[in-house]
C-alpha cells in the first residue's frame, strides 16, 4: 500500500462533496478545527451548487474531487459529508495523478466507495469524520484524527466493545459501511477482504435488511478469508421493523466456523465516537473480554 506523507502545519489541503447536500453553517467546526490545526482549506468550487438531494450535478462534483486529486499543492482531501453519490464518480474518476502525488482522502459512510476504489488502486486513505460530523465529534476522535495525519498512528482502547470471539492478530484493515462494501461486489472497486480485518458499520436498516447484505458477503467469499471482523456501531434501526434475531444473533450465525476474533459495538459509525482508521493500513488488533485494543497503522 502506498501511505501519503503525514500533513504538517500550513498545509493546503482541499474540502470537496462527493455525495449529498448540506448547509454552510454545519462545516464551521470543520473549519474551526482545521484552522487550530495550521491547515489551511480550499474548498470546491461547487460545494453548495445542488438544489435537491446531491451537493451538486455529477459532472461539478467530479470536477472539484479530481481538481482536488490533480493539484500536486494540496496535501489532503476532506470529504464535506456523505449520504448518496460517491458510487456516481467512480467511473470517470482519473487516479494517475493522485497515485504520483499521493494525498489523504477521509470520510466515511457513502465515502466508503471512494476509499475501496482507493484501496484496489493501492493507496492508503482514512475513514473518519466528515466536515459536517467535526461538530459532534467526540474530542477523542478528532486528536486521533490529528494524529494520523500528523504523526502516523493511533491507539485505541475501548471497553464499550464486545469480543465475541477472542484472539489477537496483525493484519491490514479494510472496510466501512456496510450497504457500501456490499454494493462493490461484482465491480472494479470490490472489496478485497484476504488476511485483512473488516470492520463494518450501518445506520438506518432494519435488521432483516442488514443481515441480507452480510449472508450476502459471506455467499461472495468475503468473510471466510478474514483475519477478524469488528462490527461497529449499527444505529437507527426502525423500531417497526421486526425480525427473528437480534444483531448479536446474526453475527454469533454467520462466524460460527471462523477461528478469527470477532467484536461488535466497535466505537466506528454514525455516532460522536467515529474513531478513523486507515484503510489498507497495518493494525494490531488484541480483543478480550472486557477490552479491545487496535493499534496502527504499524510501521508508519
Amino acid at each position: 500500500m502506498i501511505s501519503p506523507p503525514l500533513l504538517q502545519a500550513g498545509d493546503r489541503v482541499a474540502l470537496v462533496a462527493p455525495a449529498g447536500k448540506m448547509e454552510p453553517a454545519a462545516l464551521q467546526s470543520f473549519y474551526d478545527t482545521l484552522d487550530a490545526w495550521g491547515l489551511q482549506v480550499e474548498a470546491g468550487k461547487h460545494l453548495f451548487a445542488g438544489s435537491s438531494y446531491l451537493a451538486a450535478p455529477d459532472h461539478q462534483r467530479l470536477a472539484d474531487l479530481q481538481r482536488a486529486f490533480d493539484n500536486p499543492d494540496i496535501k489532503a482531501v476532506f470529504c464535506a459529508r456523505g449520504g448518496y453519490g460517491s458510487g456516481r464518480l467512480l467511473p470517470a474518476l482519473d487516479y494517475k495523478n493522485l497515485l504520483q502525488h499521493p494525498k489523504w482522502l477521509i470520510g466515511f459512510s457513502d465515502i466508503t466507495a471512494l476509499l475501496m476504489a482507493l484501496e484496489n488502486k493501492g493507496l492508503a486513505a482514512i475513514h473518519g469524520p466528515v466536515g459536517t460530523t467535526f461538530g459532534g465529534a467526540d474530542q477523542e476522535v478528532l486528536q486521533a484524527l490529528y494524529e494520523l495525519l500528523f504523526k502516523g498512528s493511533t491507539r485505541l482502547q475501548t471497553t464499550e466493545a464486545t469480543a465475541i470471539k477472542a484472539g489477537e492478530v496483525q493484519a491490514p484493515v479494510t472496510g466501512g459501511n456496510l450497504a457500501l462494501v456490499t454494493d462493490s461486489l461484482a465491480t472494479p472497486a470490490e472489496i478485497d477482504t484476504r488476511g485483512k480485518i473488516l470492520i463494518l458499520e450501518e445506520v438506518g436498516e432494519p435488521l432483516y435488511r442488514i443481515d441480507r447484505m452480510l449472508q450476502q458477503l459471506k455467499r461472495a467469499g468475503k468473510l471466510a478469508p478474514l483475519a477478524g471482523l469488528l462490527i461497529g456501531k449499527v444505529t437507527a434501526i426502525p423500531t417497526d421493523s421486526t425480525f427473528d434475531y437480534s444483531l448479536k444473533e446474526i453475527i454469533v450465525q454467520l462466524t460460527t466456523e471462523y477461528d478469527y476474533p470477532v467484536v461488535m459495538d466497535f466505537p466506528v459509525g454514525h455516532v460522536s465516537g467515529n474513531y478513523p482508521f486507515v484503510t489498507g493500513g497495518l493494525y494490531t488488533l488484541t480483543a478480550r473480554a472486557g477490552q479491545v485494543v487496535m493499534t496502527g497503522p504499524n510501521g508508519a
